[in-house]
């Protein structure tokens, strides 16, 4: 059995309001495997972006711990954790957030300049090899007004790559695609997973992605139920 990436201890997420306390997240707990694509499911207002953004590391709980490739993240400071997303977490969001005035290879390129001893020949390099990956090397030079929507998000998931993070945090990745652009999407993650091992948390209202998922984690008020 594959070794565990991601821990999920009692995780919970509160708010003051004029009325009183919001509980979001109520006790979250679960594990995440190396390799695995994960999908949290829920309703509008069920704690599933709540949930996707503390997995990122992009919000913090109110109580519980986080740990992450062995990593205890819930107690880093924000500096510390805006370091440790660069080294450790990929994001993929539904509007791509590609930089327009920079080409597929730079907006790779731009992920890599955080690691140490890198030229910019070998990061040019690596950025190809990557793209190549994914079938998007011939139109490494196009700008992201150059490219469809399928074929931008494809350079957004290899720029979630570029430093090979411990996970890929993915918000609603085929939301903006049509359904035959969305499968392909949803191949490419697939394939990802089974060659490069890489492990995908995403959150999606998408029943296709359920499907190809290894597992669903079902959120309702606050807490989940895997399937």
């Amino acid at each position: 059995m594959s070794q565990v990436i991601v821990e999920v201890r009692n995780i919970r997420k509160e708010y003051q309001t004029e009325s009183g306390t919001l509980q979001v997240l109520k006790g979250v707990n679960t594990d995440i495997r190396k390799g695995e694509v994960v999908s949290i499911m829920g309703p509008s207002g069920s704690g599933k972006s709540t949930l996707l953004g503390i997995l990122g590391t992009l919000d913090t709980p109110t109580s519980g711990q986080l740990m992450i490739d062995g990593d205890e993240v819930t107690g880093l400071t924000e500096s510390q954790l805006t370091e440790y997303r660069a080294k450790k977490i990929g994001f993929v969001f539904q509007a791509y957030n590609l930089i327009s005035t920079m080409t597929a290879k730079e907006n790779v390129m731009l992920s890599l300049m955080s690691a140490k001893g890198k030229s910019n020949s070998k990061m040019e390099q690596k950025a190809l090899e990557l793209l190549d990956l994914v079938g998007m090397k011939e139109r490494c030079n196009h700008l992201p007004g150059q490219l469809s929507g399928g074929q931008q998000q494809r350079v957004a998931i290899v720029r979630a790559l570029a430093n090979h993070p411990s996970i890929i945090i993915a918000d609603e990745p085929t939301g903006n695609l049509d359904s035959t652009t969305g499968k392909l999407i949803l191949d490419l993650i697939c394939s990802l997973r089974d060659k490069v091992g890489t492990t995908f948390v995403v959150a999606t209202h998408d029943p296709n992605v359920a499907e190809v998922s290894d597992r669903v984690l079902h959120i309702l008020d606050g807490q989940i139920q895997e399937n």
